[in-house]
This record gives C-alpha cells, sequence and structure tokens, in this order.
C-alpha cells in the first residue's frame, strides 16, 4: 500500500547524522529553511560542504523531516539532542525520514518490519 507519492527525494540525504546534529544545533524556533542554510554556511561548521549541498542537505532533506508541522519535529529533536545517545536519536531520525519519504516508511513497514518480527534477520 502506497501511502504518498515516491520520490527521489530520500537518496539525498541518507547518512546525515552528524549534520542533522550540527543544523539543529544551528536552527531557533521561526527559522525558515533558508535562513538556517544561510547561517549553516556562516557558521564554518560545514567547511567540506559544497553550497549546492548544503542547499541540498537543508531544503531536500532537513526541511521536509523537521521543518514539518510548524517545525515541531525540530524543536523536539533539538531539545533531545542535548540528552539522549547518538543511537536513539538516530531511531527518531528515522521516524521522522520515514514519514517525509513514504518509501521509506512502506519498506519499513511492509518489509522490514515483518521480517524483523519473523525472525528473518537476525
Amino acid at each position: 500500500m502506497v501511502s504518498g507519492p515516491y520520490t527521489t527525494q530520500l537518496q539525498a540525504g541518507l547518512g546525515l547524522v552528524t549534520e542533522t546534529k550540527t543544523l539543529l544545533d544551528l536552527w531557533v524556533p521561526g527559522m525558515a529553511a533558508n535562513q538556517l542554510q544561510e547561517a549553516a554556511r556562516q557558521s564554518g561548521r560545514f567547511p567540506t560542504i559544497t553550497d549546492r549541498r548544503l542547499r541540498n542537505i537543508v531544503t531536500e532533506c532537513f526541511a521536509p523531516r523537521y521543518l514539518a508541522a510548524a517545525a515541531a519535529p525540530a524543536a523536539h529533536m533539538k531539545l533531545l539532542s542535548k540528552s539522549l545517545p547518538t543511537a536513539e536519536l538516530v531511531q527518531l531520525m528515522l521516524i521522522f525520514t520515514c514519514r517525509a519519504n513514504p518509501i521509506l516508511g512502506d519498506f519499513v513497514r511492509q518489509i522490514y518490519w515483518p521480517r524483523y518480527a519473523g525472525g528473518y534477520l537476525g
């Protein structure tokens, strides 16, 4: 069952745990994606990333995941990122990524969890 249109957006943001934590640190309530991108560029905390890639990370990855729903995910994740271990944050990142990218959410629900529950991933 497809829960929404599948796009290629997911591929742009695979494995961005460190970048997401940094963006959460830079983000402040009320900050739009373009403002976050500029703050990230000016922060000097992404020295090896091109401006184009940084824009892609913020607009294609971070914004749909964490700035949706009036940025409630970003607010919660920013608070939790200061106290939760990275392994637990990654699990929350997966949830928000599944919400923003229906193809991943459908895969987790329809393929991964049934196989995991059946002992096929062990």
